[in-house]
């Protein structure tokens, strides 16, 4: 990332932290991304502005990507990009700013500021006091937090969110669980904001744009963000499953299309994002609205947008889920052999010796929540699409490691590890709901499938507990619309999983496949365990919910209607 020029930025360390407080100058922080076309504006605008610049000689400036460090992006997100944080000299937050800022008023503030640190008047902002754990019954908890999300539907054009639509993908599967339970309203929501997000598809090339501004789904900001892609992928591959639309089947292989083209690195592991904006020959920009209207022809001849070429864990994470899921759903091999590819690459790059992943592929003195839970869940699917249990021994030294490490001692799980340069407010952390609802339904999906039945109940456990402590009403409504990992959490905990055991049968042939395929939530696709069913004659399926298991099936054709008939 591109840092602006007449600045003194300061690396985010101890001894930029210490300087601070030595010095009683205050902190300003900008967290910014390569592919935030506000963030590029406000480097040449605002930090750009002489006067600016001159006003910053008053703080400790840090720059910060937003990409490299989650545990900042958790901090800051609900400002969005560039998120602009101005702090007391002992790194106790003052404010917050959302978005670009103009650069005269943003002057004023910053001299303001400055005079009061200078007279020792700046005080650091009201934190409110922790919340106690929910009790009760979580099905209440459920419809409570699904009652908080559904106040952000647009009934319009479909979205959740008002000015700007994004393809949000929790808020998608929690409308189609409810519509598996007969509330026909779920499937209704979910349909339309898959027309909205049609709208935001490369017809060009696939991919799909990062959101769309004015109320609606025709004005899309064009950058290609990987975590836009993988939900896209994931949302549409759910919906061909939930309704046999063959329209939802093609946008998710054309999905497919642009991340293995365009994002795949030749290694395996995915980048994290394409540019709005191309870039010419001459070193000009041509503006996403103009260049994504050309045809393939006349995009090159224009230039290429910029691709961001790290790669990180949580995306990864995501991005292997989701591929390995449309090789479920879809019988495409192609896109589980490209996951795999990518998750074996990242346990030799990625991955530490405790089991856990770090962000990138360098050495960090810290390790994140949302990576190892993202990473968790692509591993468990790789497993089931594969049939190799491997991957599960993988995924379960996550799970391990994330209950020894991350798990607060009141519950829930802390944002990352403890950060040895952090100071002030950063020393405290953070539990993050939507990161915890990632984090549930990966401890849970350990539980539906390890034979250890000792961590399978400490992943429960611990699961349970971060929904009831993190639950609460006030805490859920502060998150906005983004609680839709956290609801699916709460459904996880709810569910009763179909296991679909494949007995003389090896993933890749008919009745495997067809088990992937089946459209059933928490569903669990396994060989028998040693000495669990009888021998048969020939290639059967037992699908078991709780004490009950079917009949076995040797077609593959009626595995979906004995599905229906247990359900």
């Amino acid at each position: 990332m591109t840092v602006p020029a007449g600045i003194d930025w300061r690396p985010w360390e101890a001894a930029t932290f210490a300087t601070a407080q030595r010095e009683r100058k205050p902190i300003f922080v900008n967290v910014a991304a390569g592919w935030c076309h506000w963030c590029h504006v406000m480097d040449k605008e605002t930090f750009g502005d002489r006067a600016v610049q001159e006003a910053l000689r008053s703080f400790i400036a840090i720059r910060v990507d937003a990409d490299a460090r989650p545990d900042l992006a958790e901090r800051y997100g609900e400002w969005g990009w560039p998120a602009n944080a101005l702090l007391t000299p002992d790194s106790e937050p003052f404010t917050e700013l959302r978005g670009y800022q103009e650069a005269a008023p943003f002057r004023e503030l910053l001299q303001s500021v400055a005079a009061q640190a200078k007279a020792g008047t700046l005080r650091r902002a009201v934190v409110p006091p922790a919340r106690p754990a929910v009790t009760g019954d979580l099905v209440e908890l459920r419809d409570q937090v699904a009652a908080s999300l559904l106040r952000f539907y647009d009934r319009k054009v479909g979205g959740w969110g008002g000015f700007q639509k994004y393809p949000h993908p929790g808020p998608l599967e929690a409308s189609w669980l409810e519509a598996a339970r007969g509330n026909e309203a779920g499937r209704r929501r979910a349909e339309q904001t898959l027309a909205g997000m049609t709208q935001l598809l490369d017809p060009v090339w696939g991919g799909c744009y990062q959101y769309s501004t004015h109320h609606g789904w025709t004005t899309p900001h064009f950058e290609k963000i990987a975590t836009v892609q993988a939900a896209s992928l994931a949302s549409f591959t759910e919906a061909w499953q939930r309704t046999g639309n063959a329209s939802y089947r093609d946008a998710a292989n054309r999905q497919v299309r642009y991340l293995t083209t365009w994002l795949q690195s030749a290694e395996g592991p995915f980048f994290t994002s394409q540019d709005a904006d191309a870039t010419r020959p001459d070193g000009s920009t041509v503006k996403g609205e103009r260049y994504y209207g050309q045809s393939d022809a006349k995009r090159r001849t224009l230039g290429l947008p910029k691709l961001d070429r790290s790669i990180y864990a949580d995306w990864n994470g995501q991005l292997l889920h989701a591929l390995a899921r449309h090789a479920a759903a879809t019988g495409e091999t192609s896109s589980l052999v490209a996951a795999a590819r990518a998750a074996r690459r990242l346990l030799a790059t990625h991955q530490e010796p405790s089991g856990a992943f770090r962000h990138a592929e360098r050495p960090d003195a810290i390790l994140h929540l949302r990576d190892n839970a993202a990473m968790g869940r692509a591993l468990l699917a790789l497993s089931q699409g594969s049939g190799d249990p491997s991957w599960a021994v993988e995924a379960e030294r996550v799970a391990r490691w994330m209950l020894a490490n991350l798990q607060a001692p009141e519950g829930g799980f802390w944002a990352h590890s403890k950060d040895p340069a952090a100071a002030g407010v950063f020393a405290q952390r953070r539990r993050p709901l939507e990161e915890n609802g990632l984090a549930v339904r990966f401890l849970v999906e350990v539980a539906w499938q390890s034979e250890d039945e000792a961590l399978a109940a400490a992943c429960r456990t611990a699961a349970e507990r971060a929904a009831r402590v993190l639950g609460d009403a006030e805490l859920v409504a502060a998150e906005g619309n983004l609680i839709g990992q956290f609801l699916l959490g709460i459904e996880w905990l709810l569910l009763e999983p179909t296991k679909a055991v494949v007995v003389g049968a090896a993933a890749g042939e008919p009745l495997w496949q067809a088990a992937l395929a089946l459209a059933a939530p928490g569903l669990v696709v396994r060989a028998p365990h040693s000495g669990e069913y009888p021998p048969v004659p020939s290639p059967a399926v037992y699908l078991c919910r709780g004490n009950a298991c079917s009949r076995p099936v040797t077609d593959a054709a009626s595995l979906a209607s004995e599905l229906a008939r247990m359900l």
